[in-house]
């Protein structure tokens, strides 16, 4: 199982990334507007490294912190090749 996470408020999405990490469960939790399709931050859990080690074909891609372009909608092909941790603090 794989979990993409999707919230407008850094708020939620920092408690999110939060309740996912301590779970253990591999998730991608991005800060994103989906009305508008503008992603804003996004961030891998630390399972998710595991998962890209037996999955990495079904990994899917993730936009570092850029607004997307309305004709542009779609992230990168290409996964990270480590996940980015959020800071506790």
């Amino acid at each position: 199982m794989l979990v993409q996470a999707i919230d407008i408020s850094p708020l939620c999405y920092h408690m999110c990334y939060l309740q996912l990490t301590f779970k253990g469960i591999p998730a991608l939790v991005v800060r994103a507007n989906t009305l508008s399709q503008e992603w804003f931050e996004a961030a891998w859990t630390p399972a998710a490294t595991l998962f890209y080690e037996h999955h990495g074909h079904l990994f899917p891609p993730v936009q570092e912190a850029e607004q997307v372009e309305p004709e542009d909608k779609a992230p990168p092909a290409t996964p990270p090749e480590r996940p980015r941790q959020l800071p506790l603090f």
